[in-house]
């Protein structure tokens, strides 16, 4: 079993439990957020990655560290939590610039289908929060995933 295995593994299930409580209670608690961007790290550097490639991984969490900061401006309330940025920065090193964008856009689309169905079932309206950390982690997963098996190829 290879180094990269057992930091991915312990990287995904800490992930998955920080998910699975952002969808109960929209909380992506830093005791499993913070331990996966140290293991998020020790895999970019163990496979050998650049400090470029490193710098361009945080990219998407410094514009949904932004985007949350207009927000919160314009609509004078919280839109974005931080833990959503957090785990960006987690996903960061373990995705690279590129997949990681794609996890986003398939992440929000997602989390919007998703809305659009429960509102239009009467189950939650539109204004009601929506756990953004859970779509961020399934679709970061599934890229990964896609990745990791040579399903698609990027750039890192």
């Amino acid at each position: 079993m290879s180094v990269l295995f057992v930091i991915s593994a312990v990287f995904w299930l800490l992930l998955i439990a920080a998910a699975i409580s952002d969808l109960r209670a929209f909380i992506l608690p830093d005791f499993l957020v913070l331990p996966a961007l140290v293991l998020s790290l020790a895999h970019f550097f163990v496979r050998g990655g650049s400090w470029t490639a490193l710098l361009l991984g945080f990219i998407p969490c410094l514009g949904l560290a932004i985007l949350a900061f207009v927000l919160r401006l314009v609509l004078s309330k919280e839109t974005l939590g931080w833990g959503d940025i957090k785990l960006s920065a987690a996903l960061g090193p373990m995705l690279g610039l590129v997949p990681l964008v794609l996890a986003f856009s398939l992440a929000a689309l997602t989390a919007l289908l998703t809305l659009a169905v429960l509102v239009g079932l009467k189950r939650k309206k539109w204004r009601e929060p929506v756990a953004f950390g859970f779509y961020l982690t399934a679709a970061g997963f599934i890229v990964w995933l896609f990745e990791m098996t040579g399903g698609i190829r990027f750039l890192r």
